[in-house]
């Protein structure tokens, strides 16, 4: 394994990152290389893989992978991680059909499920987005975000349903201190890294994943799907009726019935 000092310097990617085809063979089978050729009809050289061994950096590299994949809390170095792959998002142009989202989706955007405070829900310009899946939609007053999790790298996804799903699993209390959102950006962002195609070999779940490298990032839009409203409309009763949450509810209301929710 290599020394936590070598990792922090510099990462060793050899002449190609994550280049070995032996390390997409895990014991799941619904993983790797046969999900990529029975699922996707793909193969490694898809993504511009030619064979090189991986190097120690880069085996400590999808370990980190794995355990961020089944629970970002379980990797066990999160400097050394973001640092590694800070240094591939560097050359994400050099090596595109691996490292450059847009080449995995024909989206222009990607999402996160999260939460926001009701004063940054306040601050915000709200207006109905009316389609079969209605939602709540904020392009401005946009300012970055810094999400509570403190590990450099945060996870998007390819697809808006997976992050409107997150979303809506997040707990609503009725002094709405956090409400469910979706946060979108660019997938051409400088900072986002992966290829969601391949991304879906390493992680226990197929969810087209995308890496954003970095502390913060500005979303372009920020959404609510219409049954994360549904949901904070039946708290209403249940809310602390103090002056900040009648406020939050008297913005909310003429919404929620633009949407239908309410009459």
């Amino acid at each position: 394994m290599a020394r936590l000092k070598d990792i922090l310097n510099e990462f060793d990617y050899g002449q190609r990152p994550l280049d070995d085809p032996n390390a997409w063979n895990p014991e799941d089978v619904r993983l790797g290389v046969d999900l990529l050729k029975s699922r996707y009809g793909m193969t490694l050289s898809d993504f511009g893989l030619e064979g090189e061994p991986n190097t120690e950096d880069e085996k400590q590299l999808i370990a980190f992978l794995e355990d961020f994949f089944d629970m970002p809390e379980m990797v066990d170095n999160k400097a050394a991680f973001a640092n590694m792959l800070s240094t591939l998002v560097k050359v994400k142009s050099k090596f595109p059909k691996l490292l450059d989202p847009a080449q995995g989706t024909p989206k222009q955007f990607i999402w996160r499920g999260a939460t926001m405070t009701m004063d940054m829900f306040m601050k915000l310009d709200w207006k109905v987005i009316k389609k079969a899946d209605p939602y709540l939609s904020a392009t401005g007053p946009i300012k970055s975000v810094r999400p509570r999790s403190d590990r450099g790298v945060h996870s998007f996804t390819a697809v808006w349903q997976t992050a409107w799903k997150f979303a809506n699993r997040h707990n609503i209390r009725p002094n709405m201190w956090r409400i469910p959102c979706v946060f979108k950006i660019s997938v051409k962002d400088k900072n986002t890294l992966f290829n969601p195609m391949f991304l879906n070999t390493i992680g226990m779940w197929s969810e087209f994943e995308v890496l954003y490298v970095g502390d913060s990032f500005k979303p372009v839009e920020y959404q609510i799907p219409s049954y994360v409203i549904k949901r904070i409309m039946s708290l209403q009763d249940k809310a602390d009726r103090t002056p900040e949450v009648a406020e939050f509810y008297t913005k909310l209301m003429p919404l929620a019935s633009e949407m239908k929710i309410i009459k």
